[in-house]
């Protein structure tokens, strides 16, 4: 080794390639430049693409159904009067059309699920000429909560609001079009047969649940994630540094980003087999920050390992204003790579 000292940015740098090589090795098998979409018209994918749909979070049907429930309970005085967090546990809001209704049908199997799909070519046919350019007003069909959609076996939700019944003014119609009608009707065909269940699931999100977040893999993911930035952060523990403050920080810093992501999961886990959560449960499946005073503790160790990741930034250009001058030495590479004279 020739001894020649590099600069913070330049370790700072390398910490960043060594993640974004990380990261490509990670997509490596994600579809790169789709260009051509391949059209499937099978009979019992179209009945999947229904039910799909029915997951999808920015259908008109949700989004209205949700503005008029809102503007409905704004207006009732008995609503009003609840606290926040009453509100919040005492309603539940659609998010999918799927949490709009609920299926009667038994299961049943294979064998009867293909030899039904014969009556079902007219629904699908008139599904895909459909061009989706948007609702047909004067097909609406507007149906109360707990009503039967007219041809299907679904039956639409009236649970939304805890303790609500025929003393409180009837809540808002759910308005759906001939196309909404036909889709649900594929979609349900879909749910009849437990042979299929394994195929369909819910939208997949961008953030796991709390359960998944703390599974090992993900855990060991991120822990070594964070033991590797920090690890070559802290290869420069014996640097030049401006004053010994500094050093003393950047030292701190990489043994901050390199223990804080695994401390944080340790007290996380620890609370939760305690039964000590940071999050609570509402009635219907909402999460809120429990009032806990574990959310200090860890906002504290969140808050200390931000400030660390941001000095360690901020210091690899601070230091560039009193470099040693063996830094701008360039290395004789011929030393490191076989040549011949």
């Amino acid at each position: 080794a020739q001894r020649i000292p590099i600069s913070l940015l330049e370790l700072n740098t390398f910490g960043h390639a060594i993640c974004a090589l990380l990261i490509y090795l990670l997509w490596w098998e994600k579809p790169f430049e789709v260009d051509y979409p391949t059209m499937n018209k099978s009979q019992i994918l179209w009945d999947f693409r229904a039910r799909f749909w029915m997951e999808h979070s920015r259908s008109s049907v949700v989004e209205s159904f949700d503005r008029d429930l809102r503007a409905h309970l704004k207006g009732q005085q008995w609503f009003q009067a609840l606290s926040a967090r009453e509100k919040r546990d005492s309603v539940r809001y659609p998010k999918v059309e799927i949490d709009l209704v609920e299926s009667s049908h038994s299961y049943k199997t294979s064998e009867e699920y293909d030899s039904g799909q014969a009556n079902a070519n007219h629904e699908t046919h008139s599904e895909q000429e459909t061009a989706h350019d948007g609702d047909n007003e004067a097909g609406l069909i507007s149906l109360a909560p707990g009503q039967i959609v007219p041809g299907t076996g679904w039956k639409l939700k009236d649970d939304y609001v805890k303790g609500y019944n025929e003393s409180h003014p009837p809540l808002p119609n759910i308005s759906l079009t001939t196309q909404d009608v036909t889709r649900w009707k594929m979609a349900e065909r879909v749910l009849q047969y437990r042979w299929t269940f394994f195929l369909v699931s819910s939208r997949c999100e961008d953030w796991p649940d709390m359960d998944a977040f703390l599974k090992l893999p993900v855990v060991l993911g991120f822990s070594a994630a964070a033991l590797i930035y920090g690890g070559l952060h802290a290869l420069a523990w014996f640097a030049h540094f401006d004053s010994s403050l500094e050093q003393l920080l950047w030292r701190i810093s990489a043994c901050v980003v390199m223990g804080g992501v695994p401390v944080f999961f340790v007290l996380f886990n620890l609370f939760e087999q305690f039964g000590i959560g940071l999050f609570e449960e509402g009635l219907y499946g909402s999460w809120y920050l429990a009032t806990s005073p574990l959310f200090g503790l860890v906002f504290f160790i969140l808050s200390v390992y931000v400030l660390a990741r941001a000095y360690l930034v901020v210091e690899c250009f601070i230091n560039l204003s009193n470099l040693p001058a063996g830094a701008y030495d360039v290395p004789t590479w011929s030393a490191y790579v076989p040549h011949i004279a």
